[in-house]
């Protein structure tokens, strides 16, 4: 069984880990946002 140091590791990592696909997923969503807007721009300028 492990230790409770050992879980609370585990746990941390598991949060970390979260943590780092949400802010890919935010940056993701974001570059899509500007590119749209973008897009949306120079279709009003044409």
């Amino acid at each position: 069984m492990p230790s409770l140091a050992e879980e609370t590791d585990g746990i941390e990592g598991a949060v970390e880990r979260q943590l780092r696909v949400l802010v890919t997923a935010a940056g993701q969503i974001g570059k899509r946002i500007a590119w749209a807007a973008r897009k949306r721009d120079a279709a009003r300028r044409q």
